[in-house]
């Protein structure tokens, strides 16, 4: 987990931004986190509005998947 905290940290603006905010919410919700899970979830639209479409799709997935408002 903190591997995707500090990558997203490191190269924010970077290509792998996205999928290290990604990654980091969904290990998150692995771990039981749910809430912390969704905030990232959501911030991922503020960071990165830009995002690609696959990226977007998988966002409002694990949204759903997690309960996430």
């Amino acid at each position: 987990m903190t591997a995707f905290a500090e990558g997203y940290k490191a190269y924010k603006a970077s290509p792998k931004g996205p999928d290290n905010l990604l990654k980091l919410g969904i290990t998150l919700a692995v771990l039981g986190r749910k809430s912390d899970a969704c905030a990232i979830f959501a911030r991922f639209a503020q960071d990165y509005p830009r995002a690609t479409d696959l990226q977007k799709r998988r966002i409002t997935q694990e949204r759903q998947k997690n309960g996430c408002k």
